[in-house]
């Protein structure tokens, strides 16, 4: 379900708990992005995009208006001046005008056209004319980091039509400026810029969607038992979790607490676990110069090689690559 905002957005009321706001707080504290990619292009009527890949992205329409389909999603979203759209899974989409239009790649497209030095190119036909401001992210934590579970397929914020909300505006009118010089430290500037703008629509999507999804995160923290059990992970991701300690935790069967926690997330208890532990390890691969044993031992492994192939097996790379590397996200 995509999100619909165009009023200020509230404290995030929506959760009732101090655990379940520590959950969210820890969340958006998590949320850094390592690198960014940006284009400015105008199409003209008519034309159609397609966009793959492992990043997030985001589109930002400056003026016109286009048609969105996202992979799995059952209607197309219209887009018109001023809205933001983010597909945090890097979920295969395409944005046309008129709808039926067969797009082109749109990496092909920026391979084909000259781009100035803000990223700029045009395409398409002859027809109206729609401008973009589109960018892929990295998230510091890659294919492990906890945001990719949390939301759904597509953020769609609205913009000059539903009355757009301050930040929005402000944001991308601030990363159009940097763009739009080359001033020193440009790169590290618009990356910043990048977080609020992830972190701002992530609180956005939690705010109005707490209490309506049916799946993922946002329901399973409605639900008393599986709520705490993410608590109870995510506070002691060390600890020895199994679906039995944790249905004996919350006073529940064991069969009940598992079916239930794979309905509503989506994947076992384990399997969560497994990755809410990797993210904190590569974090920590990223951050500090502690031992990579240590890392295992307090990411819950009892041993170095169990540690090391778990995480090549998430993050497509070796523990010690990943801290060499610098590199947060596997390129498939």
């Amino acid at each position: 379900m995509p999100l619909h905002s165009g009023v200020p957005h509230r404290a995030v009321s929506a959760l009732r708990e101090p655990w379940e706001e520590d959950l969210f707080s820890n969340l958006l504290r998590s949320i850094r992005v390592r690198h960014s990619v940006y284009f400015r292009p105008t199409f003209a009527a008519p034309w159609g995009i397609r966009f793959e890949g492992t990043v997030i992205h985001f589109h930002w329409v400056v003026n016109g208006s286009c048609w969105l389909s996202v992979r799995g999603m059952p209607e197309a979203v219209r887009l018109t001046a001023g809205d933001l759209v983010i597909v945090p899974r890097g979920k295969p989409h395409v944005m046309c005008d008129p709808p039926g239009t067969a797009p082109a790649d749109f990496f092909e497209l920026t391979r084909a056209h000259k781009l100035d030095e803000a990223g700029r190119f045009s395409a398409g036909g002859i027809g109206s004319r729609t401008r973009f401001l589109c960018g892929g992210l990295e998230l510091e934590n890659g294919a492990t980091h906890m945001l990719l579970a949390v939301i759904s397929p597509l953020i769609h914020i609205k913009g000059h039509a539903g009355g757009a909300p301050r930040w929005l505006e402000a944001t991308s009118n601030y990363l159009l400026e940097e763009l739009e010089h080359a001033r020193p430290f440009r790169d590290t500037v618009v990356t910043r810029f990048a977080d609020i703008l992830v972190v701002q629509a992530v609180r956005a999507y939690v705010n109005e969607q707490a209490n309506q999804v049916q799946s993922g995160w946002l329901a399973a923290l409605r639900d008393r038992r599986v709520g705490q059990a993410l608590a109870l992970m995510h506070s002691q991701p060390d600890e020895r979790w199994t679906v039995a300690a944790l249905a004996t935790r919350l006073a529940i069967s064991r069969s009940a607490f598992a079916e239930k926690f794979t309905r509503l997330l989506g994947e076992s208890p384990h399997r969560y676990l497994a990755r809410l532990r990797l993210n904190i390890a590569s974090q920590r691969l990223r951050t500090t110069d502690d031992k990579i044993s240590v890392i295992a031992a307090c990411a819950g492994y009892k041993s170095l090689p169990a540690f090391s192939k778990a995480f090549k097996q998430e993050v497509g790379v070796s523990p010690v690559e990943y801290r060499r590397n610098g590199d947060g996200l596997h390129q498939n």
